[in-house]
């Protein structure tokens, strides 16, 4: 039994007595590794007020603790990063990472001080989603907080090489929230838990960061974004009015793979009818998993189009606009590339604008009517 605990201390380099309670908390599946840090520097946030001391006494929980270098003078007043890599995990190179916890024990004698910014560390670069509570008050006295979650991996796609990697860690900023005293933050022990497995990770392969539509005249653009994608194949976009009676595939969006990345994405659609219109938004695996990942609505409320005629007998173009247009250029495109720039005879008829023009002298061809009015842009497909 006192070899078993002492190679238990021995393996986590801490006080098992004093462990907090999302240690263990890996998925049924998986493996987990902890390890504290062994490499401790500080790097420099635009507008901070402070650096760092002692890093190095944040590596095991012994009442000896990194501190900011100086008082945080003014509420909002914050540090630099606290930058701990190098944790020594060993897991299988090409194990995927399920989930990343961050513990830190830490205190403020004088509670005024809170999270400022807690990120991964990864390859060497601050990056990942922010974690940090920003708006809690720290214990005055020592006290382990767990950063992270289930299948959490802080918006990192990660194998077992990336954590290994001796730049892999944890950044950790602290701000003052709270006026007067003396405002140092104290960080007895940060460690991190990696929860692992030969697996796929199992949350969405994509993150969804929005999914909306807006007309545009008398188009609809449909949007969306992704914060993170894996294993991403495609999307399929599917539309259904109100006098349909389901959704119909609409359009194939490439995917972008496996993305840590924001991505945008778009399409057009034209063909419209007045009244509410859903657009469904799936995404498809290279495995062909299906998973419907958004739905959104718009009220339509298509323009007037315009009554464009051509008269054989008068040779004639003749439209007709909404009254309350404001005709600024007409013209006429050939099918080369020709254009005729046109002013055309305009008279107000039965409350519409109506325009027409002598089309004699053009060759018998096809011809695009183009109409800007102060609203909208019409075009017409003409046959002479």
């Amino acid at each position: 039994m006192k070899v078993f605990f002492l190679n238990i201390l021995l393996l986590f380099s801490f006080n098992i007595l004093s462990l907090p309670p999302c240690f263990t908390s890996c998925g049924i599946g998986t493996n987990s590794q902890v390890r504290d840090g062994a490499t401790f520097t500080t790097t420099t946030i635009a507008g901070s007020s402070s650096g760092w001391s002692n890093g190095s006494n944040s590596q095991t929980s012994n009442d000896s603790r990194a501190t900011n270098t100086s008082s945080l003078a003014s509420v909002g007043n914050y540090t630099d990063y606290l930058v701990i890599t190098n944790f020594g995990f060993s897991l299988p190179a090409t194990d995927n990472v399920h989930a990343i916890w961050v513990v830190i024990e830490r205190r403020d004698p004088n509670a005024k001080v809170s999270d400022n910014s807690i990120k991964t560390v990864v390859s060497g670069s601050i990056t990942g989603y922010e974690r940090a509570n920003t708006t809690t008050t720290w214990s005055t006295s020592d006290t382990y907080i767990c950063y992270g979650g289930a299948n959490d991996t802080w918006g990192n796609i990660l194998t077992g090489a990336d954590v290994n990697s001796s730049n892999f860690g944890v950044a950790i900023s602290i701000k003052r929230n709270v006026s007067g005293g003396t405002a140092i933050g104290e960080i007895d022990h940060v460690y991190i838990e990696i929860c692992y497995s030969p697996d796929p990770p199992p949350w969405l392969p994509v993150e969804l960061l929005y999914f909306e539509g807006k007309q545009i005249d008398n188009n609809v653009a449909v949007n969306w974004a992704t914060a993170s994608e894996k294993n991403n194949s495609y999307f399929v976009l599917n539309k259904m009015t109100n006098t349909d009676f389901g959704f119909t595939q609409k359009a194939t969006i490439q995917g972008s793979g496996n993305s840590q990345n924001l991505k945008s994405y778009e399409y057009i659609d034209t063909d419209l009818t007045s009244g509410t219109t859903y657009y469904s938004l799936d995404q498809v695996d290279y495995d062909g998993t299906i998973e419907n990942i958004g739905i959104t609505a718009i009220d339509i409320k298509l323009k007037e189009d315009p009554i464009c005629l051509y008269s054989h007998e008068s040779d004639a173009i003749i439209l007709k606009l909404p009254k309350n247009e404001t005709i600024k250029s007409v013209k006429i495109l050939g099918i080369w590339g020709q254009e005729y720039i046109i002013i055309p005879n305009i008279k107000l008829q039965n409350d519409q604008l109506v325009l027409s023009y002598d089309v004699s002298k053009l060759p018998r061809a096809l011809y695009t009517l183009v109409v800007e009015t102060n609203n909208s842009v019409f075009y017409k497909k003409i046959t002479k």
